[in-house]
């Protein structure tokens, strides 16, 4: 844009999309020209615009180069109108040669919104599927300790059952005790001091009659 300097300098400019204006820049390049100073943006969502807002007053540097100005407030914005109020110098003209509205349309903040949320939502996932895994492997471990006790005690009621109720799952041994009544041995015979047993029999006649019939006690033992 080509400019004389004496004259009241201000356009307006279309954006391709609604956008969150963050910042603007501007520059000039051309040599034996005067450099913007101070000047004033408005945005407007409508053209022609019933009011204009203020987005803010801005003052540049004396220099040939981009220069930015961050906005002290993202606002949505599908019109510019930019004033200028001041120059560096005294030439003749003043031009513009560079104009750059800095934002994010609605289309890329909602789709930075959902890759937000979606990451979030995905770490969270990650974070509790760590968790549970943890868990999930502790239960089973003790899922598998318990089943091997109850099936331990289910043999032993079995093996119990089996054996009878007075059994005894440390007893190993059994004693029986044996005492026969075995016939005289003649080599073992003995005579005792002959006692007497008197028998009355007919006739008067007693018989004398000693014998000792001795027993053996003897003591088995089963394993």
């Amino acid at each position: 844009m080509l400019s004389p300097c004496s004259a009241d300098i201000w356009f307006i400019v279309e954006l391709c999309d609604t956008v969150l204006v963050h910042s603007i820049e501007i520059a000039t390049f051309e040599l034996f020209s005067s450099v913007p100073e101070a000047f004033v943006v408005y945005t407007s969502s409508r053209y022609p615009a019933i009011e204009w807002s203020l987005i803010g007053e801005f003052k540049a540097r004396d220099v040939r180069d981009v220069q930015s100005f961050p906005l002290d407030e993202s606002i949505y914005a599908k019109y510019i109108k930019v004033e200028l109020i001041s120059h560096f110098g005294s030439e003749h003209y003043c031009p513009l040669s560079l104009l750059r509205v800095l934002g994010t349309s609605f289309i890329q903040e909602y789709e930075d919104s959902e890759e937000m949320s979606t990451t979030s939502e995905t770490t969270t996932v990650i974070l509790d599927g760590t968790d549970h895994a943890a868990l999930e492997e502790s239960q089973e471990g003790n899922n598998h300790s318990s089943l091997l006790v109850a099936a331990k005690d289910a043999v032993l009621h079995i093996l119990n059952g089996l054996m009878g109720p007075g059994s005894d799952s440390t007893s190993s041994q059994q004693t029986t005790s044996i005492m026969p009544i075995t016939s005289p041995d003649p080599a073992t015979t003995t005579d005792s001091s002959n006692s007497r047993l008197p028998t009355d029999l007919p006739g008067g006649q007693e018989v004398e009659n000693s014998t000792n019939v001795p027993t053996q006690s003897t003591t088995v033992t089963t394993h």
